[in-house]
Order: C-alpha cells, then structure tokens, then sequence
C-alpha cells in the first residue's frame, strides 16, 4: 500500500503505477491527487482529449469496458479516473480488472470509493481490487498536521494567527482538507498582510462551522 507522501514522491519523480485504488475518509484529498496525477501524467496537448472522468454510479459495466478497451494511438498516453467503482457487482469488477492486465505503459486508470463508501480490509472487494490496483489510503488530516497547514498557508500571505485562533479553526474543520482550504482562504480575503487572525476573527467568520460530505448528503437523500 502506498501512503500518499510516497505518491506525490513517485509521482513528482515520474514513476507510475498504471492503475491506483484511491479510498479513505478524506474526499477532497482523494480528489486533488487524482488532478495531480493526471496533469503529471497527460502532457498539455493531451489533458483535453486523451482524459476521461467516469461515474461509476452512472456508467453501466458494458459501457466502461469500451471505454478502457480503446487504446491509445500514436505513443499517445490516455488517464481514466472512475470514481465509486464499488458500485460494480463482483462479476463485473473482475472483467474491468481483467483489461488492466497486461499493463498498457500509456495508460494510467484511477479507480475510488467515496468516504461512504470506504471499504474494510478484510472484504472480498478490497483483495480483489489491490491485487490490480496500488491502494492509497487518504485519511483526514490530524490536528497538528491541520495547524501546521493553517500557519503554512497564512504565512505565505504575511498574515499570523494567534495560536488560541489556530487551534479553534483547527477543531471546527475536524482534518477535512476541502474545508481547511476554505476557511483560510476567507481568513487571507479578511485580513491584510502584516495583520494578526485572532480568535474572535474564526468565531465570526467560522463559528457553527460544520462539515457536510456530499456523498454522506446524497445517502440520506
């Protein structure tokens, strides 16, 4: 299994698996990788065309078995990223795996589960999927990990923030990275460079703060 460090490391360098399995807690990480991921792996002239988003809730197995079944022209590299493939039945999970074998080297197919979604370690559709897929596992982001991101972010904008305000904003965004991202971005639109965020800054900007997944809306829905 490969942490996502050791992804963005592999990736940074140029080294790809050419089918990954992105799970966890953490959607809006799983999301940014796989951005990162294809624009490392597509070049420019090819991000338009040669990339294909997948809805597994809304592609029929038939459908999806076409689409991984054409291969790239010319040394033309193609990316597919299929999201909630574990909306596949068993028998229809082993024939799309079946077309990743032998890997083709221009060919990179991201596969995901949503947050709802994530599967246990120990089921049937987890060993099946990691035995063609390289698992990455993103979780929500620790507290100190959260801080670390809040002074990150503000500093690169020559704002402070006192350490009570840190930890607060720290707790209302509960390690979601989607909502750390947006939070300090009000913080940096709020406050000038050379100013200090202070507590009362977070209770009036993000008090009653709270996280709504999309796929845990959708569920109840």
């Amino acid at each position: 299994m490969t942490s996502p460090r050791k992804l963005f490391e592999d990736v940074s360098a140029g080294k790809f698996r050419p089918a990954y399995y992105f799970f966890g807690t953490e959607d809006y990480r799983k999301t940014e990788a796989v951005k990162f991921l294809v624009r490392q792996f597509l070049p420019d002239k090819q991000l338009l065309t040669n990339y294909y988003k997948i809805d597994g809730n809304r592609t029929s197995c038939a459908d999806l078995l076409a689409e991984l079944s054409s291969l790239p022209m010319l040394g033309e590299r193609q990316a597919f990223a299929v999201s909630s493939i574990q909306s596949f039945s068993a028998k229809e999970l082993k024939s799309i795996l079946s077309l990743l074998d032998p890997p083709q080297p221009n060919r990179l197919v991201i596969m995901s589960s949503p947050s709802s979604k994530t599967p246990r370690r120990n089921s049937s559709f987890f060993t099946t999927v990691t035995k063609a897929a390289e698992p990455v596992e993103f979780r929500r982001l620790n507290k100190r990990d959260v801080q670390s991101q809040i002074h990150r972010a503000l500093s690169a904008e020559e704002i402070s923030i006192e350490p009570p305000a840190a930890e607060l904003l720290a707790e209302l965004v509960a390690g979601n990275r989607g909502a750390l991202v947006n939070e300090t971005s009000k913080l940096v639109n709020y406050r000038q460079k050379g100013e200090t965020v202070t507590i009362d800054d977070i209770r009036q900007l993000a008090a009653g703060y709270e996280v709504h997944d999309i796929f845990q809306v959708a569920d109840v829905v």
